[in-house]
């Protein structure tokens, strides 16, 4: 995730702020330090990146 929201040149606050998700649980997503995140989230963290929510998924 961390290397496509550096490809769209988002801020993880960019990403926190469109997707409704904290920045902490997108820092730990980032560094594998959590598991998958829920599919409701995962929707709302690929609507903020613009991808696909497979392509998201696939990491």
């Amino acid at each position: 995730m961390k290397r496509l929201r550096k490809a769209r040149g988002m801020s993880l606050q960019r990403v926190s702020v469109e997707s409704g998700v904290s920045p902490s649980y997108i820092s730990r997503l980032e560094r594998n330090e959590k598991q998958s995140p829920s599919f409701p989230i995962l929707v709302e963290l690929a609507l903020a990146l613009k991808v696909d929510v497979l392509t998201l998924a696939e990491g």
